[in-house]
């Protein structure tokens, strides 16, 4: 069986699956087999022990940060050269800029929901690499929003062109 059948009957095994026991692959041997094994036997176990879930709860990008952030507001996230900035300050930040996107570009009625893809959703970010740009990141998806990076060393009609095919309504700066 190819490593791609392998991968496929481990999944399909068990829809609970996630992307996290896929993380358990034996990256010293790189074989499936293996792994299929374990997961097979670790499956068995938990059946065992009564503690097979098979609703599995699956968390957001941003759920998952602001978990850390309450874990751990003091400890560094992110560090730039000298410049350091804390999971608290960077999140203070981040909802600084969700809070200012939601409330001068509210998204209509009409697109909000899951599985709406708008481009009142769509939020341009005008930055150069950096804290700046990782705040905005944040507080965009942290406002619903998806995002479009323009890198700042592009050409303003390559910008244009950008801007204009992503339809997006903001731009940050």
């Amino acid at each position: 069986m190819g490593e791609y059948n392998k991968l496929v009957d481990f999944f399909s095994h068990d829809s609970g699956r996630s992307i996290d026991d896929f993380r358990k692959l034996n990256y010293h041997t790189h074989t499936w087999t293996g792994f299929v094994k374990r997961g097979q036997e670790q499956e068995q176990e938990q059946e065992k022990k009564g503690r097979h879930n098979k609703h599995k709860v699956h968390k957001t990008l941003v759920s998952q940060w602001e978990g850390q952030v309450k874990r751990q507001p003091d400890r560094i996230a992110l560090k730039w050269g000298e410049f350091c900035l804390t999971y608290g300050e960077l999140d203070e930040r981040a909802n600084g800029i969700a809070a200012e996107i939601e409330k001068q570009w509210p998204v209509p009625i009409r697109s909000r929901g899951k599985g709406h893809k708008t481009k009142e959703k769509v939020v341009g970010l005008f930055f150069p690499h950096g804290p700046d740009m990782i705040a905005a990141v944040w507080g965009t998806l942290k406002a619903g929003r998806a995002y479009v990076p323009l890198p700042v060393d592009y050409p303003d009609n390559r910008l244009a062109f950008m801007l204009e095919d992503c339809g997006a309504p903001v731009l940050l700066a």
